[in-house]
Parts: C-alpha cells; structure tokens; sequence
C-alpha cells in the first residue's frame, strides 16, 4: 500500500504510478523520494503556511524515476519525459507542464530557477546542512567506488568544502536557505574547517551510534 500525507486522490494516483521506478532503499530509492516529500512539506507549510501543490508532488514523487534503469547523466530530463508520459491521463495539463518543468532544472545547480516549484525541488532534494549526515552519505560513496583506508577520509576533503563551504560552486537556492536559516551558514563554515581527523572523528561516532559497519554503506533517512 502507497502511504501519502495527502488523502487527495490524485495524489495517491501519482505515488502508485512513480513507486514502480524506485528501489525500496539506497541514495535514489523511494526512501529518498518520501524524504524528499517531508523536507518539501515542511518548506511550504513554515514559508507559505500551505500544502505541497500536485505540481510540487508529482515532481518529487518522479525526479529521480529514471536514475535505476539509466543512472546519474541526463537523468533530470529523462525524468522529465518520463513523468510527462506517464502522468498525461492522471494530471491537468497545466500542472502537468510545472512539474515536467521542475524535473528538468532540478540537478542544473542553477543560480535562478524556472518557477518556484523548481526551486522548491531542488531545495528539498539538497543534502540538509547536516555535517555529519552529509559526511555519512559522502563516505558511502567513496565506498563503493573502491576508495580504501585513509583515501576514503581525505577525498572528502577533496570535494566537499570546495562545493558546499564558503565560496563553493553550489548556488544555494533561496527557498534552502530561508528554510534552513543560521545552519547553512555554520555548516559551510564547519566545511571550510574540516580536516581529516575531524572528519575521522564524526565519522567514526555517527556511524557507531547508527550500527553501521565499516564498509557498510547506509544512508540515515528522516533528515
């Protein structure tokens, strides 16, 4: 059974046509895709005082429905064609056209966004700005692409500060940052700060307080 926040009917309809896509766990499963949903809904109801439009769900629900069958490259305009196929009968058209839309700019890292629901998208499907999830999620990666010992920890250092810290080349969208507030700011700056050590330290106590194994790779959901 589909579980939906939104007893609207057509709600349940877009769930039930996106679950198919998505593999029950891991970084772009419908775990990700329900915590994409919650971080959205809580957006809109602290900055609009509203719920999720069936454009804003129906792009989230199908953002990453083509990442399993044709992984990362192209997948935002592949989801996009995707959800416009299979959504034609279960949607009016013109919201149809808004989440297409939002699907399409969602991975672009853009600096200005088509229409508010891309930005809430892209700001919802954003790591929070949680150093030691974000760490976690990193790690996992540097995992399964064969990166041992010491090169696990130091590759972090690599990417991570020189995306999201100060001056990184992430465009923070504005629904983000009013969200989230006084974090972003303290997390960039705990990127900016990390070393190795550090980033050994936090990892070695988030993924002991979690159970996760040494070469596990598991992402913590509800963030």
């Amino acid at each position: 059974m589909i579980k939906s926040a939104y007893a609207n009917p057509e709600y349940r309809r877009i769930a039930q046509l996106a679950r198919p896509y998505y593999e029950y766990d891991g970084p772009n499963s419908w775990q990700h895709i329900q915590e994409v949903r919650r971080r959205a809904a809580k957006m809109v109801r602290r900055l609009a005082g509203r719920q999720l439009s069936p454009a804003e769900y129906a792009a989230i629900m199908f953002h990453d429905s083509t990442k399993r069958d044709f992984g990362g490259k192209h997948h935002a305009e592949m989801g996009a064609e995707r959800a416009a196929q299979v959504l034609a009968a279960a949607m009016q058209r013109h919201d149809l056209a808004e989440a297409t839309e939002a699907i399409a700019a969602h991975d672009s890292n853009l600096a200005k966004f088509p229409s508010r629901t891309a930005e809430l998208l892209a700001s919802a499907d954003a790591n929070p700005p949680d150093l030691d999830w974000v760490l976690n999620k990193s790690y996992n990666w540097n995992i399964k692409h064969g990166l041992e010992g010491e090169d696990r920890y130091r590759y972090l250092l690599e990417t991570l500060p020189g995306k999201y810290g100060t001056g990184g080349t992430f465009n923070y969208p504005g629904i983000y940052s009013r969200y989230y507030g006084d974090k972003v700011g303290r997390y960039r700056k705990a990127l900016d700060n990390l070393t190795v050590d550090e980033a050994r330290r936090r990892l070695g106590a988030y993924r002991a307080r979690y159970g996760i194994g040494p070469d596990e790779t598991r992402v913590i959901h509800n963030r």
